[in-house]
């Protein structure tokens, strides 16, 4: 059973890390303007992500982040 979770945890972070990559490689494709505004956004997304892994189990820390 432990593998199983582990297995589904593993294939979740590649999903996500793939959506990331497509997204930044997608981004390439607005004009300079909008590229800047929007890869501010995933910068904020990836700050808010990074603080949401790095709470762990603490859930009043979890909840400043949404």
């Amino acid at each position: 059973m432990a593998n199983s979770r582990f297995d589904t945890r593993r294939e979740l972070a590649t999903q996500e890390a793939n959506a990331i990559g497509t997204t930044l490689l997608r981004i390439g494709f607005f004009p300079d303007t909008i590229q800047t505004e929007l890869n501010s956004i995933l910068k904020h997304y990836f700050e808010e992500r990074i603080a949401f892994l790095a709470a762990e189990s603490d859930i009043d820390k979890m909840l400043l982040h949404f």
